[in-house]
């Protein structure tokens, strides 16, 4: 019963627009933290409380974001841990770690980013059709490519276009893939 009021709280708070009022995320939260004193080995209950961490970073300032998306990161790689093949996860894995990588430093950053795709990778290894993990892909590299100089940058950016235009090519007729891919386009030029 928790977990599913935990789903109906995190449903509304999407619905309603509320990602910038944390509250619906908090009270989504305590149910799903609720649901695991009853099943802690529910894979599906901790990509939840990833994605909620993700949402309640959305609502602070990227320079305290950070404890977030870390706690984003340790759910989907305890989902990763029970369901070794679910995608979701993967996906949501790599979303924390690129996240996390531009609340760091340059210098930081960049080993955040390499498992940031590595994750993604893995994703669509199980699931080839995932627009999300395209999406994370790309934008990871096109962080990757504002940190780097001269051809890098250019070679990074040109692997951020050929990622969207896969995806494109797989049929995935996304909008979000056609907006980052001319923002990859407008950057290169």
């Amino acid at each position: 019963a928790c977990f599913a009021q935990g789903e109906a709280l995190a449903g509304t708070a999407q619905s309603l627009k509320k990602r910038r009022d944390p509250s619906l995320w908090n009270s989504a939260e305590e149910k799903f933290i609720v649901a695991l004193s009853f099943d802690p080995n529910r894979c599906q209950t901790y990509l939840h409380l990833g994605h909620i961490h993700m949402e309640k970073a959305r609502c602070l300032p990227l320079s305290m974001a950070e404890q977030q998306f870390a706690q984003a990161e340790a759910m989907f790689h305890k989902a990763v841990r029970l369901c070794p093949t679910l995608a979701d996860a993967y996906c949501g894995w790599g979303q924390a770690l690129c996240e996390l990588g531009k609340t760091k430093g340059e210098e930081n950053s960049i080993s955040f980013f390499k498992q940031a795709i590595e994750k993604f990778n893995t994703a669509l290894h199980y699931d080839p059709g995932m627009v999300a993990a395209y999406c994370g892909w790309g934008d990871t590299l096109f962080v990757l490519a504002s940190q780097t100089a001269g051809d890098k940058t250019v070679e990074t950016l040109n692997s951020a276009i050929d990622i969207y235009k896969g995806a494109l090519a797989m049929g995935n007729d996304d909008s979000e893939i056609y907006c980052l891919l001319g923002l990859a386009l407008l950057e290169l030029s």
